[in-house]
């Protein structure tokens, strides 16, 4: 439960702190860590342009943003991010859906279809782990609803690439029987078949997590540099988290949630 990536001294010009020596990954199970590595991740070719693991079709980038939500605190950064993200995959082969309105039923409909998700929504935490879900909507709108763990691990996914939770507490176990369990929202998609998860530790500002999604897709997609896959899955969002934590590096709440799981 604890952040070990957000381990040290972060005082400016500082590198005695995890952060500035090593890319954190975390990760359930030995098994589950040779699971994500056994597949490999095809987002790009050799030239760098976007494309499915089989080759055949664009890579396909699933959003699922709730600025508003019924019930709860509107997240005005949703609106920057999902500009961002087609702002970073502009010159790429990607194809991108949005869901406008999304509802548990849909998402779960669509997420087999696509390599990369990426939610921007409100996250919960529930003390029976299994419960904790992402908020989306009923039917007809009007109301909130529970896009469940339990759902999301019972899924398959056969082009499971990356799922991005911009959404609190998404990497989150409050339970004390279960702690030794590892089960939340991120896990769930590692169950269901996705190599990387980005998630949340807690509860995160709307403006850093903006921020750190933007880097991320602009490092993801634009440096083609390196061709190994899954290293360039985590130093993308390595890079994105440690540039909101130069920028404030006295606010370890806020940019000591982020944290990469998978391959």
């Amino acid at each position: 439960m604890a952040p070990f990536h957000a381990a040290g001294d972060h005082s400016r010009r500082s590198a005695r702190n995890t952060l500035s020596r090593a890319i954190s990954t975390y990760i359930p199970t030995i098994k589950a860590l040779s699971y994500a590595r056994r597949k490999k991740l095809h987002l790009f070719d050799e030239r760098g342009a976007s494309l499915s693991p089989e080759g055949s079709r664009n890579a396909g980038l699933l959003l699922v943003p709730m600025p508003e939500t019924p019930g709860a605190t509107n997240l005005p950064g949703v609106h920057k991010e999902v500009q961002y993200i087609h702002d970073s995959t502009s010159k790429s082969a990607i194809k991108i859906t949005v869901l406008g309105n999304p509802t548990p039923a849909e998402v779960l409909k669509q997420v087999p279809h696509h390599d990369i998700v990426h939610f921007a929504c409100h996250g919960v935490s529930d003390f029976n782990p299994s419960n904790s879900h992402l908020v989306l909507l009923t039917p007809d709108g009007t109301d909130a609803d529970k896009l469940l763990a339990r759902d999301i691990s019972s899924l398959n996914t056969p082009g499971a690439q990356l799922a991005y939770l911009s959404a609190c507490s998404s990497a989150k176990n409050p339970s004390t029987i279960l702690a030794d369990e590892v089960i939340h929202l991120a896990s769930a998609f590692q169950l269901a078949g996705f190599s990387h998860t980005l998630a949340n530790l807690w509860e995160t500002e709307d403006q850093a997590s903006s921020e750190v999604a933007r880097d991320f897709y602009d490092l993801l997609f634009q440096d083609q540099k390196n061709f190994d896959d899954h290293y360039r899955v985590s130093a993308a969002f390595h890079k994105a988290v440690k540039k909101v934590r130069d920028k404030r590096p006295a606010n370890y709440l806020g940019w000591a949630p982020f944290v990469h799981t998978g391959a």
